[in-house]
């Protein structure tokens, strides 16, 4: 049955790749995805069998493909939007829109759900379930689009809930996901150090926030070392530090701006209070203020142990045995979390990396994407279809 599968997926791998190319090129951020969703419902429109409601969460759709009367409903998600990022050149359909461009592969998740939404209207007949595919907006901008979605239906009446993303760090041709913590809560801290500037000469005329802010960097990894229990993955990073105008003058103020990323709920409510504490005590030992703005971020990606094992035949179904990989977490962030609070389900990762080949890693202005793998998005979307219990 599922090599068949993987063929049928094949069969319309031109279409997914035109499909891909041409919203790669005109790539759209968060909750502006005006073009990508009109494409997405006119794409779905000419493959028909499905009831689309469109304008959802701003820009998001909802496509609806009924089932036996009384069968449960299976949901399948791609997000659609765009990083603020411009990317390098190199392929023949590079953005066209500087400040914006598909380094993550959403472009492909898009395409491929609608190459799902023309495989399971072919095997219609043969499905156990009805199904919903949720083309959502801004998953790169927080607190995301999917708590918008969800307010507005999309899991209404949903069973089960399963996603996918292109993975350059995954080898090609396997699949990776684990049961529990898959990806991190990924909050952002903005923190201010202010003191007294002056000139460079005389450091004792001043109050600097300079040695002050470097005490707090390194005092954040220690407090990862020293406050989190080992076997518990937390990861503090410090991606920006700004203050000052020239080389010798001391700045008034200094601001750091970072992200915490943690997998599990306890650690997530200790971390903000603590960062914060150890912060603000350094900086007023030091006669400096502080102020924070601490910003929680999406949720832990925490899959379903059961749907986990539905991705797993799948994936041995279509893929051969073998091709399943049971990963390890990754401090990534993903809304798809919030979808996982509501219902069961999971996430997976589609593996692309070939040999020892240099990892050119999502969000890169240099992410290439292998459109080999373009089919087997839709082939596992619709083996889940066909196996899922009535």
């Amino acid at each position: 049955m599922t090599s068949s599968l993987l063929d049928a997926a094949r069969k319309h791998h031109p279409r997914i790749t035109e499909l891909r190319r041409r919203i790669h090129a005109e790539p759209e951020l968060a909750f502006e995805e005006h073009q990508t969703a009109a494409l997405v419902a006119e794409e779905l429109k000419a493959i028909g069998g499905w009831a689309i409601r469109t304008g959802i969460a701003k820009t998001g759709i909802l496509a609806d493909l009924p089932g036996p009367k009384g069968s449960k409903i299976l949901a399948f998600r791609a997000d659609m939007d765009a990083l603020p990022v411009t990317e390098a050149p190199g392929e023949s359909f590079v953005s066209t829109r500087p400040g914006a461009a598909h380094v993550c592969g959403h472009d492909a998740h898009t395409a491929m759900l609608l190459g799902t939404a023309r495989l399971l209207a072919e095997r219609k007949a043969e499905l156990p379930v009805g199904i919903r595919l949720i083309f959502q907006p801004a998953e790169e901008k927080p607190p995301g689009g999917a708590p918008l979605m969800i307010r507005e239906g999309a899991l209404d009446g949903v069973a089960e809930v399963y996603g996918a993303h292109v993975a350059p760090e995954t080898p090609v041709g396997m699949v990776a996901t684990r049961e529990g913590p898959l990806m991190a809560q990924a909050d952002r801290f903005d923190m201010t150090i202010t003191g007294r500037g002056g000139h460079g000469a005389t450091p004792h005329l001043v109050l600097d926030p300079v040695p002050v802010a470097a005490e707090i960097v390194l005092a954040l990894q220690t407090l990862r070392a020293r406050r989190v229990a080992p076997t518990d993955p937390v990861v503090i990073t410090v991606g920006k530090i700004s203050g000052g105008e020239t080389f010798n003058q001391v700045p008034d103020a200094v601001t750091l701006i970072g992200t915490v990323r943690t997998l599990t709920k306890e650690t997530s409510r200790a971390l903000p209070e603590l960062i914060q504490k150890t912060a603000r005590g350094i900086a007023e030992a030091h006669g400096c203020r502080f102020s924070c703005d601490y910003q929680k971020g999406y949720p832990p990606l925490v899959n379903h142990a059961s749907a986990v094992g539905r991705v797993k035949a799948a994936v041995e179904g279509v893929l051969g045995a073998g091709k399943f990989l049971a990963c390890e977490p990754t401090m990534y962030g993903e809304d798809f979390s919030h979808y996982l609070e509501e219902k069961p389900g999971a996430f997976f990762f589609l593996g692309m990396r070939k040999g020892d080949e240099e990892i050119q890693a999502c969000h890169s202005p240099r992410f290439r994407l292998d459109e080999a793998v373009l089919p087997t998005g839709p082939a596992l979307f619709l083996a889940l279809a066909l196996g899922f219990p009535k």
